[in-house]
């Protein structure tokens, strides 16, 4: 691929997934650790250099993509999370044309470790509080 760091930010991007977690009452654990685990489904599909110059509607090549995720929250404020991404992308050129019939199909896997620094620890916002910011920073690995 030509330019591939466009081509991973626009898979990242177009994944769209609705997460389910588990939910913790404050006055049931005090202060201990809290672990969340998530799980996902969306579409992934593929903007890139191939889809430029056709007629093609942009998400006619939509395809599955799944999501699982674990978090361990440490105290109030840190947290450890891993998350994986598993779908499949394709590209399937339909043209009148017989030099544009590109295609591919390729497995996507994705793995990442992100630090998890939380907003809502009763110095920001209340733990209390139905709105829970953060911020992450992390290292992730695509395979395609």
């Amino acid at each position: 691929m030509k330019n591939i760091y466009t081509f991973i930010i626009c898979i990242n991007l177009v994944f769209t997934s609705v997460f389910c977690s588990a939910q913790y009452d404050d006055n049931l654990l005090g202060d201990r650790d809290v672990m969340t685990i998530g799980v996902g489904a969306g579409f992934v599909t593929f903007l890139g250099d191939l889809s430029k110059d056709n007629d093609l509607a942009t998400y006619t090549n939509i395809k599955a993509g799944y999501t699982f995720n674990v978090e361990h929250r440490f105290g109030a404020i840190m947290g450890a999370q891993i998350d994986a991404l598993y779908g499949t992308i394709a590209y399937n050129e339909i043209s009148r044309d017989i030099s544009k019939h590109r295609n591919f199909n390729s497995s996507l896997f994705s793995i990442n470790a992100i630090a998890v620094f939380h907003f809502d620890n009763d110095i920001i916002i209340k733990r209390k509080s139905p709105f829970s910011p953060y911020i992450g920073v992390g290292v992730g690995y695509s395979k395609f």
